[in-house]
This record gives C-alpha cells, structure tokens and sequence, in this order.
C-alpha cells in the first residue's frame, strides 16, 4: 500500500479506526476524518504510535453537513475512484450507546453477540487494497471477499428515483 492515500470516515473509533490503522500498518498513507480535532488528533497519534507508520494525518469534516460534504467532494473530483457497498456484519461498536430505554439495551445486548470492529474491517480492508476489485464499482460486498447480491429493492430503479428525491428534499439540496 506503500504510495497509495486511504480516507477513512468514522476513523476515530470502531471500524473507521481499525480499518486506519490496519491500512498505515499496511504502508498507506491514512487520512483520518472526523468531526472532532481532539479525538482526530488522538487517534493520529495512537495509530502512529502502534503502526510506526508517520504518514497518518486527519482532516476535519462534519459529514453529517451537506455543505462540508460538497466540500470531501470537490477534492475528490476526478480521481476516478469507485463506489462499492459493503454489509460488515453486527459489529460491536459504540454505535447506539446513548439511546435511552428499550432501544439502548437493544443495542448493548446486541453487542454481546456481535463481532470486533477488526473483524468488521476486513471487508473494507479488502476493498481499499486488493488489486482484483480495483475496477469494480457499484457492487456490493459481505463476508470479507465475497461478492453478493444486495436484497432485491435495491435494483428497484423507481425507487431508487424515489429515495433519491426525498433525500435531496431532506437535506435541502432540492431545486
């Protein structure tokens, strides 16, 4: 991975930060990106600290902000990278933690049963390095390497038009 950059969303925990570190281990140049410059700042510096790899940075950004999102977007324009999906399985994350009542035990009983974010990483792990899926673009992925099918509505085009209109609705990016 020597000579290739890695962005890596949700980096600062979970598996955004297991799939960071496993790629620096692997020689990439890692971009860390997060919300919060505490927590980026600390999790460059735990990565490199456990990786020996100092090309670790991090780049602010608040993904959950339509406009720092067309911001991630112009930088990237025209690296002819691709866009696949992936399903990592019920992971054991802090995904959920601060719902209150029924739903937050949901959440915490689930993770019990759930696998590590390490493991949950492999399939971005394989997406992000093996040379076999690089031109491949608008698949989806489960279980590490195995190239699936996602569930049938999915290839609903109609609905695809659909979700996309209520989508640009609800983030104010509508006409």
């Amino acid at each position: 991975m020597k000579g290739k950059i890695c962005m890596v969303t949700g980096a600062t925990s979970g598996i955004g930060e297991a799939t960071a570190r496993t790629l620096a281990q692997m020689g990439a140049t890692v971009v860390v990106v997060g919300r919060s410059s505490e927590k980026s700042v600390a999790t460059v510096e735990h990565i490199k600290q456990q990786t020996g790899n100092p090309t670790v940075e991090f780049m602010l950004a608040d993904l959950s902000s339509q406009k720092e999102i067309r911001r991630l977007a112009r930088r990237l324009e025209g690296t002819g990278g691709a866009v696949n999906a992936l399903h990592p399985g019920v992971v054991a994350t802090r995904f959920g933690h601060n719902n209150q009542g029924l739903a937050g035990m949901l959440v915490r009983l689930s993770n019990l049963f759930a696998i590590s974010p390490e493991r949950g990483a492999r399939t971005i792990i394989y997406l992000a390095t093996s040379p076999e899926v690089e031109s491949m673009t608008g698949q989806y992925f489960v279980n590490n390497k195995k190239k699936a099918s996602s569930s049938s509505a999915s290839y609903d085009r109609a609905k695809a038009v659909r979700l996309w209109q209520v989508s640009e609705t609800m983030t104010g990016l509508s006409a």
